[in-house]
């Protein structure tokens, strides 16, 4: 199998690139090498698991398995190491959603489309347990009340990284041009749900 998952030049380059400057290059590529055999074990597990469940599986593992081969080495490193590309990631996914935000249509659309993304994606089929608390042209809140990151990663020796994902979520749609994104809390980070809104700007003409 091609080495894709941890190549220096895909989604995880920040880290590489950082973890290069603080060691070397050997070091580096058996941390990539070490990374794509946990990943490869992680695959086999909850093979039960299909469609949205399985890809927030697979998304749980990738990161995972990076963050343990770093920790190998550089235990008090590793959570830092990793953040780099997750926010490398949701900065990126941020910074999309704004130009497709320049358009008037997408706009209209965009709170629909997350009500209708949020129950399909992060719904029951996915391991989640998502209540809509309300849904209109100018606001949809949603909560989430079980979340499978949190048991993934606990079940891969890794719950403190479930924190990188709910910081994801504040990078990516924390500074959209025409929709708030405003939460509280998260199970990630010890609340006891993840009370997710989204808000169109009352200054967006």
């Amino acid at each position: 199998m091609k080495n894709i998952t941890y190549n220096a030049h895909g989604p995880f380059e920040p880290t590489f690139r950082a973890l290069y400057k603080m060691t070397d290059e050997k070091e580096t590529r058996n941390t990539a090498r070490r990374a794509l055999a946990l990943y490869r074990k992680y695959l086999t597990f909850h093979p039960e698991l299909k469609g949205t469940a399985r890809f927030h599986f697979q998304s749980s593992a990738r990161r995972a398995a990076l963050y343990n081969a770093i920790r190998e080495r550089h235990p008090q490193e590793a959570y830092r190491l990793t953040a780099l590309s997750s926010k490398a990631m949701a900065d990126g996914l941020g910074e999309k959603i704004n130009r497709l935000l320049e358009h008037r249509p997408v706009r209209a659309i965009f709170l629909p489309v997350m009500k209708f993304v949020s129950q399909r994606m992060f719904g029951e089929k996915g391991g989640f347990e998502n209540v809509l608390v309300s849904a209109s042209k100018e606001c949809v809140r949603f909560d989430i009340l079980s979340c499978p990151y949190c048991r993934y990663l606990e079940e891969l020796g890794c719950p403190e990284l479930t924190r990188s994902f709910c910081d994801s979520d504040e990078q990516g749609y924390g500074h959209l041009s025409a929709i708030a994104f405003e939460r509280t809390q998260t199970l990630g980070t010890g609340g006891s749900k993840c009370d997710f809104c989204f808000r169109r700007r009352s200054c967006q003409g």
